[in-house]
């Protein structure tokens, strides 16, 4: 653990748990993550292979907003997209490995060291970095989005089960190059 001054944001000191160096050059999107999603056509384009294409994982999620949450305003449709996915993944192989992980950790350890990990390997093409605060803290999710930042925060919302105490997730800035959530409890 580091104390660093993050001035970018609010001039406060928080605690960097868990930082990536900058993203790694292999894109996509991991097998596990298409499997709890669960659209057939993504499932095709995957075959036996273990990456999905960006532009193949952001049409996939389009088709599952359009088919599942059509009636919804375009971010609450991917925003529900987004928890399906993290309850999906919740229920896989490796979710069940994350849970019973998640289970004996604090919140600040599950959004800010566990988390970030997972993402790492299930999506080599971004890079986390968490700041603690006293009433939670912030992931700056960094690298080059194709995908509604909406679907993030719905897949971070599922995991707030994992935590000892409610946790509220919410996005407080977001553009092409980063997204930054907001973890309080």
């Amino acid at each position: 653990m580091s104390e660093r001054d993050d001035g970018q944001r609010d001039g406060s000191k928080g605690v960097a748990y868990a930082s990536s160096p900058s993203p790694v050059p292999q894109a996509g999107t991991h097998r596990t993550l298409v499997e709890a999603l669960g659209e057939p056509t993504a499932l095709a384009r995957l075959g036996s292979a273990s990456w999905l294409s960006n532009e193949a994982w952001a049409e996939a999620l389009e088709a599952v907003r359009r088919s599942r949450f059509a009636d919804e305003p375009v971010p609450e449709g991917f925003r529900r997209v987004g928890q399906q996915l993290g309850r999906g993944f919740l229920a896989s192989d490796i979710g069940r490995l994350t849970r019973e992980t998640a289970s004996v950790l604090p919140p600040e350890r599950i959004f800010g060291l566990l988390l970030p990990m997972l993402a790492q390997r299930m999506r080599h093409d971004f890079g986390h970095e968490w700041l603690q605060s006293p009433a939670g803290g912030v992931l700056r999710i960094s690298g080059s989005f194709v995908t509604a930042p909406e679907a993030t925060l719905g897949f971070m919302e599922a995991f707030t089960c994992l935590a000892d105490r409610r946790v509220t997730v919410s996005i407080q800035r977001a553009s092409a190059d980063y997204l930054d959530l907001a973890f309080s409890w």
